[in-house]
C-alpha cells in the first residue's frame, strides 16, 4: 500500500486526510509555489510542512536533519512577485521576468553572505541562529533549529494585554540579541509578532532571518529588493534606500512589538501615519504603565528615525529604570530552617568554599534515614550501608555494643557535617531550571522549592529499609546461633554413654579405658567428628557447623557427678551447666 509522509511528524502515513501517526492534516505543499513535502534539499534535509504564510522575501518549512534525526527550520528565498516556481515543477526557481534573472542573483548572494554572518551567533540565547546554508534550485537556503514554543501572537491572542512585567522580561533580552545582530552589520528589518516565539522555559527567541541585510555604512543607495511586515515596519523601510536603514529601523519594530503587547492590538501602520493616520497612544489603551515605559515606546516609534534611540543601548538606558531584577531561586526559599541553613551554604559557596561544613545534627542523628527522607538516595545509601555493617560485624564478633554505636558515631559525622552541602546542590539544580517573570510564577517556584526542603513521604519509605535489614540481620544471626546452640547441645548430651560409663565405675570400681569396655563404638557423623572414652573421660571433637573442631569432655567426679567441660567452644554456643576447661 502507498503511504505518505507527514510534514509535521515526518512517518509515513497510511493515505487519508489526516496522519495516522500524529493526526495532523496532510498536504502536499502548503502555499503556491511551495517545495512538495518529501523534497529532499542539500542531500539530508526533508522539507516538510509550510510555516505560517510565505513572507514577501521568502517561504519558511519545517523539516528534518536525517543526519542529526532533529526537527529544523529551513528557509528559502522566494521574494514574492520576483520568482516563481513551474506547476509541474517540485524544484527549480526562474524570475517572473527574465531581465530581472541579473537582480535575483545578487540576491542570493547577500542571502547567503548574511546567513555566514548570522552563523556566527553562538552563545546568543534570544537569537536562533543559522547552523547550515546552501544554494540550491536557483535559489538559497538557510537552515536553523527548530524551537518548540508559541508565538507572540498567539500568546496575546489567547491571553489579551500581557502583563508589562512580562513584557519587560521578554525586551531585555530581545534587545540584547538584536544588539548581536547589529554588532555583525546586519539589520533584521522583519520583527513581529510572529516572529518572536517563547518556549517552554519563558525565554523569548527571534526567528526568521528571511529579510535580514546589511547595513550599508558607506551611505549609498541600493536597489535591493524588500518586503515589509505592516504595522511593525519602520516608514523608512517604504523607501528602498538603505542608506536610510540601521539599528533604529529595528527599534521602531521593537517598540511596535511591545506596544502590541501592551494593548493586545496591532499598531497603525507607519505608511498610514505618514499619511495623517494617528497613533491611539498608549496611555490610552493600557492605562496605569509606568511612565518611562510610556515614553521609551513613544520614542521607539517616531516617525522620524532621528528622534529614535540610534542603538539599543540607548533604548535599553530609557527602559533602565524598570529593569527586571535576574530572579534567583534563593528568593524562593521559605523562611524556616531548611531556608536559613540554604543561605548561608549559598552564602559560603559564593566565598569559593567548594564543600562548607554545617552541623545538622538531625542529620547526624537520624543519617541515612534522613538523607532517603529528603531524596539524597546515594548519600543515604551510603550511610545506611556503613552502619549496617557496623551492625553485621557486631553480630557476628558478638560485640554489637561496641560496634553498633562506633559505626553511627563514624556516620555521624560527615552526615551532619555534609548534608546541607548535599541538599543545596539538589535544591540549587532544581532552582536553576525555573523561571519566573510574574507572581504567579513566583508563588509556584516557592512552593516546588519548599516541597524541596520538606521530607518526602515516598522517599521516606526507603529511610526504613536499612533498620528492617538490621532487623533481618539479628534475626538471621539469632536463628543462626540457635540452630548452633540447639545442635550442640545434642552433640554433647551422649546420656547413654554416660551411663554405661557410670555403670562400669559402679560395677568394676575402676573407670573403663576404651568404648568397647562399656560396649559401645561411634562412627562419625555431621555433629561429632570424633569421640574417645579414655579413663573413664569422654572426649569429642564437633563437626557442627559453627562450632567445627571445638572440643568438650565429659568427665565424671565422685563428688560432684559428670562435669562438663567446653575445651575451646565459644561461649555462646556452650550447653548450660558446661565450664571451660581447669574452672
Amino acid at each position: 500500500m502507498t503511504t505518505l509522509l507527514c510534514g509535521a511528524c515526518f512517518h509515513a502515513s497510511q493515505p487519508g486526510t489526516h496522519c495516522s501517526h500524529c493526526g495532523t492534516a496532510l498536504v502536499e505543499r502548503g502555499a503556491p509555489g511551495a517545495l512538495r513535502v518529501g523534497t529532499v534539499l542539500d542531500g539530508k534535509f526533508v522539507v516538510g510542512n509550510v510555516l505560517g504564510s510565505p513572507g514577501g522575501f521568502g517561504i519558511a518549512y519545517l523539516g528534518w536533519d536525517r543526519v542529526l534525526q532533529r526537527k529544523v527550520v529551513i528557509k528559502e528565498l522566494f521574494p514574492d512577485g520576483l520568482v516563481s516556481r513551474a506547476a509541474g515543477s517540485t524544484s527549480a526557481v526562474d524570475p517572473i521576468q527574465s531581465s530581472q534573472r541579473a537582480f535575483f542573483n545578487l540576491q542570493r548572494e547577500l542571502f547567503l553572505d548574511e546567513a555566514r554572518k548570522l552563523a556566527r551567533l553562538d552563545g546568543v540565547d534570544a537569537v536562533a541562529r543559522v547552523i547550515h546554508y546552501f544554494a540550491e534550485n536557483d535559489t538559497a537556503y538557510f537552515v536553523m533549529p527548530h524551537v518548540p514554543g508559541t508565538s507572540l501572537a498567539q500568546r496575546v491572542h489567547q491571553a489579551g494585554r500581557l502583563p508589562a512585567d512580562q513584557v519587560l522580561h521578554y525586551v531585555w533580552p530581545l534587545a540584547q540579541g538584536l544588539q548581536a545582530i547589529h554588532d555583525l552589520g546586519l539589520v533584521h528589518r522583519d520583527i513581529k509578532p510572529e516572529n518572536v516565539l517563547v518556549d517552554e522555559r519563558e525565554r523569548p527567541v527571534l526567528i526568521d532571518f528571511g529579510n535580514a541585510t546589511v547595513m550599508d555604512m558607506g551611505g549609498s543607495t541600493r536597489h535591493n529588493f524588500f518586503a515589509v511586515s505592516r504595522c511593525f515596519a519602520a516608514p523608512e523601510q517604504y523607501v528602498n534606500d538603505l542608506s536610510r536603514t540601521g539599528p533604529w529601523t529595528d527599534i521602531y519594530a521593537l517598540g511596535a512589538l511591545i506596544y502590541f503587547c501592551l494593548t493586545g492590538q496591532r499598531p497603525t501602520d507607519s505608511a498610514v501615519r505618514a499619511a495623517g493616520g494617528e497613533l491611539p497612544p498608549l496611555a490610552q489603551l493600557a492605562p496605569d504603565l509606568p511612565q518611562a515605559l510610556l515614553d521609551a515606546v513613544d520614542r521607539a516609534m517616531a516617525m522620524d528615525p532621528a528622534q529614535r534611540p540610534a542603538t539599543v543601548p540607548e533604548f535599553l538606558a530609557l527602559l533602565e529604570p524598570l529593569r527586571p531584577q535576574a530572579f534567583h531561586w534563593t528568593q524562593a526559599l521559605p523562611a524556616n530552617p531548611f531556608g536559613q541553613r540554604m543561605h548561608r551554604v549559598h552564602v559560603q559557596v559564593g566565598q569559593g568554599i567548594d564543600l562548607p561544613r554545617n552541623v545538622n545534627l538531625l542529620a547526624g542523628l537520624l543519617q541515612g534515614f534522613w538523607f532517603f527522607a529528603h531524596r539524597l538516595v546515594w548519600p543515604g545509601v551510603a550511610a545506611s550501608l556503613f552502619v549496617l555493617a557496623g551492625v553485621g560485624i557486631g553480630l557476628w564478633w558478638r560485640v554489637l555494643p561496641i560496634t553498633g554505636p562506633l559505626a553511627w558515631l563514624l556516620a555521624a559525622v560527615p552526615c551532619a557535617w555534609f548534608a546541607d552541602v548535599l541538599q543545596y546542590r539538589r535544591v540549587a539544580t532544581l532552582g536553576a531550571s525555573l523561571t519566573v517573570t510574574n507572581e504567579q510564577q513566583m508563588q509556584q517556584a516557592r512552593q516546588l522549592v519548599a516541597a524541596a526542603g520538606a521530607p518526602h513521604a515516598g522517599a521516606m519509605l526507603l529511610g526504613f529499609v536499612p533498620a528492617l535489614l538490621g532487623l533481618l540481620m539479628w534475626g538471621a544471626v539469632s536463628d543462626y546461633e540457635e540452630d548452633v546452640r540447639y545442635r550442640v547441645r545434642q552433640a554433647v548430651a551422649l546420656d547413654d554413654l554416660r551411663a554405661r560409663v557410670a555403670g562400669y565405675v559402679a560395677d568394676h570400681q575402676v573407670p573403663p579405658q576404651t568404648l568397647q569396655d562399656v560396649g559401645a563404638s561411634f562412627v562419625p557423623n555431621s555433629e561429632v567428628r570424633s569421640l574417645e572414652l579414655k579413663g573413664g573421660v569422654i572426649e569429642l571433637v564437633l563437626a557442627v557447623k559453627g562450632a567445627d573442631g571445638r572440643r568438650v569432655r565429659w568427665r565424671l567426679d565422685p563428688a560432684q557427678g559428670w562435669v562438663c567441660e567446653a575445651r575451646d567452644l565459644q561461649p555462646q554456643y556452650t550447653p548450660p551447666g558446661c565450664r571451660p576447661a581447669g574452672d
